[in-house]
C-alpha cells in the first residue's frame, strides 16, 4: 500500500468495468471522501511567482483534486445520466464537489457544456450544464477535454516527511 499525501493529488479516474446506478452511487461516497480532503500542507512561492488556475470557474491557488470515473461497459448511458442528474439535485453539492466527467469506452460521455461559449468542459462551473454525449469516440473527446488539466498542472512544495513519499 502506498500513501499519497492530497497535497499531490490532482486527479483520479475511477476505473470500472462496468458502470452501473450501483456503481455511481459508490463512486459519489468515494468522490466526496477525496473531494472533502483539505490541501493544506504546502508552501506557495512569493506573490509575484504564483500561477494561479481557473477550475470550477474560479481563480484558485492550487489545484483541487478532479475527479473521473471511466467504465468500459455501462447499462443504457440516457439512464445513469439521468440518475446522475438527480443525484447532484437531490445532494445540491457545489460543482467543485460533483463527480467532474464519467467516459463511457464507445458510447460516450456524461460531462458539463458551458452554455455561454458553447464548448464542452472537463469539470463543472456554476453557469453549467450536465450533458450527454453520445458518440463511438468517448476515450478521444474524453482526452480532449481533460488534457489541458492534467497538462496545467503546478505543483507547489508539498511539506510532508521524507519517510512518508517511501511507504
Amino acid at each position: 500500500m502506498r500513501v499519497i499525501p492530497i497535497e499531490c493529488v490532482y486527479a483520479i479516474i475511477e476505473v470500472k468495468t462496468k458502470l452501473n446506478k450501483q456503481e455511481i452511487d459508490n463512486c459519489i461516497v468515494n468522490m466526496e471522501s477525496v473531494k472533502k480532503l483539505e490541501k493544506a500542507a504546502y508552501v506557495l512561492p512569493p506573490q509575484n511567482l504564483r500561477i494561479n488556475i481557473l477550475q470550477y470557474g474560479k481563480e484558485l491557488e492550487i489545484c483541487p483534486v478532479n475527479y473521473y470515473i471511466f467504465a468500459y461497459e455501462a447499462d443504457n448511458l440516457e439512464v445513469l445520466y439521468n440518475y446522475l442528474s438527480k443525484k447532484f439535485k437531490e445532494k445540491d453539492l457545489p460543482v467543485h464537489l460533483r463527480i467532474d466527467t464519467i467516459c463511457v469506452l464507445n458510447k460516450g460521455l456524461i460531462t458539463n457544456w458551458l452554455p455561454d461559449i458553447s464548448k464542452f468542459e472537463a469539470l463543472p462551473e456554476e453557469n453549467s450544464d450536465l450533458v450527454m454525449v453520445s458518440t463511438e469516440d468517448a476515450l478521444l473527446l474524453f482526452y480532449l477535454i481533460t488534457s489541458r488539466h492534467f497538462f496545467s498542472r503546478h505543483i507547489y512544495h508539498v511539506l510532508c516527511p521524507y519517510n512518508m513519499l517511501h511507504i
